[in-house]
């Protein structure tokens, strides 16, 4: 059996949020290529302040060979099954185990009163006596609090965490949570991301979980996005071969996106340029004209931010730059800083 993963929806009426309405479609579609009828929803199905769910109602019983799993989050903790009049929808408001093909599936709500240690804590009591779980995943919503924890920059604060400690205890083969509204992995820990993204913050392809319950496996299923954030930094260093090495900056920047060209139209990038030249109008015309032959834009009307790119005239200073970036570039790579950071730092102890 092929379950479909997603989370972070924040669904409003189709009128208030047509593109996350359209991003849920274009998942649904993509379950189809995949032979795949079950998707679960790992909370915030729904926006905040928000209870008419009419129009959700009716995309469920539109697409009704298709079941959906929902376990409420934070946005929406009071959901619950009374609410809905569609047969193929099932709203989880209840810590439950639901076998999925072999594999036991352990669904955990949002709860403010509890972290999610202490509810699966609570969770394994009740279930004492009872035989043990085997190869079983964790369905849930809130925060992962680890070494390489990411932030939710649409929420601050912390939402019912889940430790690392917690993880090897209760040893899960897979934990899937809702709330990260970026894409990312740590470990046996995914966060599928939100469908469509919701702020700027959100950056990079969007993406669905596939968990195949044949050998237990996850893997990531990219979708089709009307809209691709990136939020970037880039210095300039003063040279007479600044224009150059702006733009390696700009390519590398470009090549880590691992976009196909078709996708740059997509790009809505909010950009800092910052560092030090001896001509800002040249420099910020020609990363314009850069991203403008790529078919990038930007993300609002302000376009390039250059308030930290500053002017300089002092060429006795810029010799002695020159001479420390030969040295710096020379060095070993560290594990603690990357050579970008410390030119960055250089200029500020050179010409600060």
């Amino acid at each position: 059996m092929k379950i479909a993963i997603t989370a972070d929806v924040h669904l409003r009426t189709k009128a208030e949020t047509p593109e996350r309405y359209m991003a849920l479609e274009t998942l649904v579609n993509s379950m189809r290529d995949f032979d795949v009828s079950t998707l679960v929803v790992a909370g915030d199905l729904f926006d905040k302040d928000f209870h008419n769910y009419a129009d959700f109602d009716a995309f469920c019983k539109l697409h009704s060979s298709k079941h959906f799993l929902v376990i409420p989050g934070n946005h929406d903790l009071l959901l619950e099954q009374k609410y809905f009049t569609a047969s193929n929808l099932e709203i989880v408001s209840s810590p439950e185990i639901k076998i999925l093909g072999s594999i036991p599936f352990v669904f955990l709500p949002y709860d403010a009163k509890l972290s999610m240690d202490e509810a699966l804590s609570n969770f394994f009591i009740q279930r004492k006596g009872e035989e043990e779980l085997k190869n079983w995943v964790l369905i849930g919503h809130g925060d992962y609090v680890s070494r390489s924890r990411e932030m939710n920059p649409y929420e601050k604060g912390i939402y019912m965490p889940l430790s690392s400690g917690s993880v090897s205890a209760f040893r899960p083969s897979k934990v899937v949570l809702g709330h990260i509204h970026k894409p990312y992995t740590s470990g046996s820990v995914w966060y599928a991301g939100s469908p469509f993204p919701l702020d700027v913050n959100e950056t990079g392809k969007r993406r669905w979980l596939l968990f195949d319950t044949d050998d237990n496996s996850l893997v990531s299923v990219g979708l089709p996005a009307s809209v691709i954030y990136f939020v970037e930094n880039i210095v300039v260093l003063p040279s007479d071969n600044e224009i150059s090495y702006l733009t390696q900056q700009l390519e590398q920047m470009i090549d880590n996106w691992q976009l196909l060209p078709e996708d740059f139209s997509k790009v809505r990038l909010r950009l800092s340029v910052k560092g030090f030249t001896t001509d800002k109008a040249k420099i910020s015309g020609f990363v314009n004209d850069f991203l403008h032959r790529k078919g990038i834009g930007f993300y609002d009307e302000t376009g390039i931010d250059t308030t930290e790119l500053n002017i300089l005239k002092d060429e006795d200073r810029i010799s002695l730059f020159e001479k420390v970036k030969k040295i710096i570039d020379e060095l070993p790579n560290f594990d603690y800083a990357g050579k970008d950071d410390i030119l960055e730092q250089t200029l500020k102890l050179i010409f600060v």
